[in-house]
């Protein structure tokens, strides 16, 4: 089929198409040449410009400085008992069964273990072990004659591996018993302590005690404290916080020549730890 030239495919014009007078109204009526522009605006002052910036940011505001309120005076009274908080306050009237006159301690009642004896024991019943409990049982030995009890210290931590002592507390059964403790004393060491060394002592009597610490050498291996237990049933003595790892008691003496010691109670007070440390205080 044949196609009429009207249907022929016409030539596309490449010249432009002509602006309405309306677009082009608007897009020129406010237009400026560059040179009179006006000038851009000042930049803002500093603090201005920072505070904008930070908002930007989404920065928070610096924390406000809270207004410093009056403390109390500390209670000087009670300071003691508030000093190395994680001890526990040593109640001496409740460690020794009776009044003391002894104000109570911020320290703790220190733990060991016998490390030897020999003295045997009367019975299963009556063993050394005893006398590290501080109630009602009793240590009873085997023999008469001084017998020497070997302790060392058992810090709650592995890294505890010493302590510091301030105070020996000793008791003696009070009824029931034939051979109550009646004379002793107690060595202190850092360092294991030789009982063949220490024989010298085994039948001294306070007299003795006296004179040699009058007169005594300069020796590691001296006592630190004599006690007596005639008219007391217990006796607290002070070391003078002694640094220790090792305790020897040597019970030299009963009340009656009998054959054998009893004893009732021994126990340590003082520091341990980081905290092995003399007079000083910790708040």
């Amino acid at each position: 089929m044949q196609m009429s030239p009207a249907h022929e495919h016409q030539p596309i014009s490449s010249a432009p198409m002509p602006l309405s007078p309306i677009m082009t109204e608007a897009a020129f009526d406010n237009y400026l040449p560059p040179n009179q522009l006006p000038p851009p605006p000042p930049p803002p002052p500093p603090t201005q410009q920072q505070r904008t910036l930070l908002r930007d940011r989404g920065a928070r505001h610096p924390p406000r400085i809270p207004r410093l309120r009056r403390l109390s005076p500390p209670d000087t009274d009670n300071m003691r008992f508030r000093c190395l908080s994680d001890d526990r306050v040593v109640d001496m009237d409740r460690l020794c069964g009776e009044k003391t006159n002894i104000p109570g301690q911020n320290q703790s009642v220190l733990e060991f273990d016998v490390m030897e004896q020999d003295g045997g024991q009367y019975s299963a019943s009556y063993g050394v072990s005893n006398m590290l409990r501080n109630d009602n049982s009793v240590f009873c030995s085997a023999r008469s004659g001084t017998i020497n009890i070997l302790l060392r210290y058992r810090g709650k931590r592995k890294t505890d591996q010493s302590c510091v002592i301030s105070q020996i507390v000793i008791k003696a059964p009070q009824y029931g018993f034939t051979a109550p403790c009646k004379d002793g004393m107690v060595f202190v060491s850092r360092y294991p302590i030789d009982v063949e060394r220490t024989r010298i002592f085994d039948d001294f009597t306070a007299s003795d005690y006296e004179h040699y610490m009058n007169n005594k050498p300069d020796d590691d291996l001296d006592p630190v404290g004599w006690f007596s237990l005639d008219n007391e049933r217990h006796v607290v003595i002070p070391v003078e916080h002694r640094s220790a790892k090792y305790v020897l008691v040597k019970l030299i003496r009963s009340e009656l020549e009998v054959d054998n010691i009893d004893i009732q109670y021994l126990g340590f007070v003082g520091y341990s730890g980081a905290r092995s440390f003399a007079n000083a205080r910790i708040c």
